[in-house]
C-alpha cells in the first residue's frame, strides 16, 4: 500500500509543483487519488507507531535468582502458575484473571506477563521470601522487576520503575492487621480498630512521601486497595468474633460494631475509584451479607440471597451498583436455588454494557435445555470423553482440585448416597478435577478422598482453572455440580444450594427422576 502511495505522488508531481506555489490550486484540482493516497500513507504510519507504543504490547517481565536450597514441594510451589489480576484505568469490566507460567532453571526464575489491562496485581506468595508473601505487587505495562531471594529473610528487589516500587516496599512493611493474634479478649474489637487506625495513618503518610514522584492515579488506585484490605481484614476478623466467640461480651460488641460500621459506611461512590480498585466491590458485598448474616439469624440460604440482593437494589446507583449486581452473581450462584431469578433480574436492570454483556454470558449458558459445554477431557490413561459418549444417560458431574477441603467433604456426602443409582444403567456420575498439573490431579486420585473408582474421573490438567469450561460456567470457587441430560442438554449449573449438601441430594435426586 504504502508503494501505491508514493507511485501516485509520483505521478501527479505537477501537481504538487502547482500546489507548492498556488494553495488555491491545490485545493481546487488535487487529484482525489493523491489525496486518498496521502490519507492512507498517514493512517499506516499512524496506525504503526500506534500499535509499537500501545501499553498492552509491552510485556511485564519478572525474573531473578533464588540463593535459598530449595525443597521438592517448595519448588512444586513455586512452580505453580502466578496469578495476576489487571483491570483497565476506563471501561467498566471486571477484572481479567490470568495465570503465568514460571519458569524455573536450577535456582534462576523467570515470569513473563502479557498485561490484560492498565495495570496488574502479581501475588509472588509461593516464593520463599516473608516480604513476597506481604502482598500482591503492582505493576503496569513495560515493567521489569529483578528478584534476588538469598534467603527467607533477605530478598533484594530492582525495578525500572523504582520509585513505584520502593513505595510498595515502604507500604508492606506496615504492620497489617493479620499480623496481630485473634484473643477472646473483650477488647479485642477495639484493639483491631486502633491497629486499623494507626495503618491507615502509616499509609497516608508514606502516599504523601510519593506525591510527585509516582502518578497521581497510581497513588490513588494503591491508597484505595490498602485501605480496602485493611478495612477487610478488619471486618473479616470482627465477624469471626461476632458468629463464633465464646466470650458473649465479645460477641455481643464485634455484633454490634458490624451492624453500627455498616449503617453509617462511608461508601466509595466515584465512578473512577470504583473503575480502579480491584477488591472494593467484592469488600462492600462481603459487608452486606454479614451484616444481613448477623441481622436475620435464621434466614436460610435463599431468604439471605434474597436480602442483600434487595439492599443493593435499592441504596446504591450507577456504576457501583451494577458491579455490585455483577459480583453478586458471580460470587454466590451456587447459594441459592432463586439465584437464577436474580440472576435474570440483574441483566435486566444493569445499565453498564460491560456488566450487562456479563451477566447475558452468565445466564444463557445456565439456561436449563441448553446444550453441555463440548468438553474434550482425558481420564487418567489417556482416554478423551465427550458429552456424546454419556448419550442415553442422566449425568452427575462433580469438580474438584487436590487441596480442596469442600470438595472432600462433598464426595464424603455423595458417596453412599450414589449407591442406590449403582445398577441403573441410564444415570452416570463423572468427576473432574480441575488442577493444572497432572501430577497433582494424580495425588488427588490416589488420595481417594475426592472422587471413587466407579465414576468416571477427568481432568483439566494442562488448562487447569482456565479451562473454557470453568470460564464458560463462571464457575470460581470448588466445589461445583454439574447435571445433564440423555441428550447432552444441561439441567442444572448450580444445584449445590449454598453447601447444604441435604437438600443438594434431594435435588439431585429430583432432576434424575425427572430425567429417567
Amino acid at each position: 500500500m504504502t508503494v501505491l502511495t508514493l507511485f501516485l505522488l509520483l505521478i501527479n508531481v505537477e501537481t504538487l509543483f502547482k500546489m507548492k506555489t498556488n494553495k488555491k490550486y491545490f485545493v481546487q484540482k488535487l487529484n482525489p487519488i493523491i489525496l486518498l493516497g496521502i490519507i492512507t500513507l498517514l493512517q499506516l504510519t499512524a496506525c504503526k507507531k500506534a500499535d509499537s507504543d500501545t501499553p498492552l504490547n509491552r510485556n511485564i517481565v519478572i525474573y531473578g535468582t533464588l540463593g535459598v536450597e530449595i525443597k521438592a514441594s517448595d519448588r512444586e510451589k513455586i512452580e505453580e502458575e502466578v496469578v495476576v489480576q489487571s483491570q483497565f484505568l476506563s471501561g467498566s469490566d471486571l477484572n481479567h484473571i490470568q495465570r503465568c507460567k514460571v519458569e524455573l532453571k536450577s535456582n534462576n526464575f523467570s515470569i513473563t506477563i502479557k498485561p490484560q489491562g492498565d495495570f496488574s496485581f502479581v501475588s509472588l506468595a509461593s516464593f520463599p521470601s516473608k516480604i513476597l508473601k506481604k502482598g500482591s505487587f503492582f505493576i503496569v505495562p513495560g515493567d521489569s522487576i529483578h528478584i534476588d531471594i538469598q534467603d527467607s529473610e533477605k530478598c533484594i528487589i530492582n525495578s525500572n520503575n523504582p520509585q513505584l516500587l520502593q513505595c510498595q516496599l515502604d507500604l508492606m512493611e506496615v504492620k497489617n492487621i493479620s499480623e496481630y493474634p485473634i484473643t477472646e479478649n473483650s477488647s479485642a474489637v477495639s484493639r483491631l480498630s486502633d491497629y486499623k487506625d494507626s495503618a491507615f495513618n502509616r499509609y497516608e503518610e508514606i502516599f504523601s512521601q510519593y506525591e510527585g514522584k509516582v502518578a497521581p492515579e497510581v497513588l490513588n488506585t494503591l491508597k484505595i486497595h490498602y485501605q480496602t484490605q485493611q478495612n477487610a481484614i478488619f471486618m473479616t476478623k470482627v465477624n469471626s468474633y461476632a458468629l463464633f466467640s465464646h466470650n458473649d461480651s465479645l460477641k455481643y460488641k464485634a455484633k454490634s460494631r458490624i451492624i453500627s460500621d455498616f449503617e453509617t459506611l462511608d461508601i466509595i461512590s466515584d465512578t473512577l475509584q470504583v473503575r480502579y480498585s480491584i477488591n472494593y466491590a467484592e469488600y462492600l458485598l462481603s459487608y452486606i451479607r454479614n451484616y444481613h448474616q448477623l441481622t436475620s439469624p435464621l434466614a436460610n440460604q435463599e431468604q439471605l440471597f434474597a436480602k442483600i440482593y434487595k439492599n443493593i437494589d435499592k441504596n446504591y446507583q450507577g456504576l457501583l451498583r451494577d458491579k455490585l449486581l455483577t459480583v453478586l452473581s458471580i460470587r454466590y450462584m451456587n447459594s441459592s436455588k432463586a439465584s437464577y431469578t436474580y440472576l435474570s433480574r440483574s441483566h435486566a436492570s444493569v445499565k453498564d454494557p460491560d456488566y450487562r454483556e456479563i451477566l447475558r454470558v452468565i445466564r444463557e449458558a445456565r439456561t436449563a435445555g441448553k446444550k453441555v459445554f463440548p468438553f474434550a477431557l482425558p481420564d487418567v490413561n489417556g482416554k478423551v470423553y465427550t458429552p456424546d459418549d454419556f448419550k442415553g444417560k442422566v449425568v452427575v458431574c462433580k469438580l474438584w482440585f487436590t487441596g480442596c477441603g469442600g470438595c472432600t467433604y462433598l464426595h464424603k456426602v455423595l458417596k453412599p448416597w450414589k449407591l442406590k443409582y449403582k445398577d441403573n444403567k441410564e444415570v452416570e456420575f463423572i468427576s473432574i478435577n480441575v488442577n493444572n498439573k497432572k501430577g497433582q490431579w494424580e495425588k488427588g486420585l490416589q488420595s481417594g478422598v475426592y472422587c471413587s473408582p466407579d465414576e468416571i474421573n477427568l481432568s483439566t490438567f494442562g488448562e487447569g482453572f482456565d479451562h473454557p469450561m470453568l470460564k464458560y460456567y463462571n464457575f470460581v470457587g470448588y466445589p461445583q455440580v454439574l447435571v445433564f441430560d440423555k441428550n447432552g442438554n444441561l439441567i442444572s449449573a448450580n444445584p449445590a444450594v449454598g453447601g447444604n449438601y441435604e437438600v443438594l441430594k434431594s435435588e439431585l435426586d429430583k432432576m434424575i427422576l425427572e430425567n429417567l
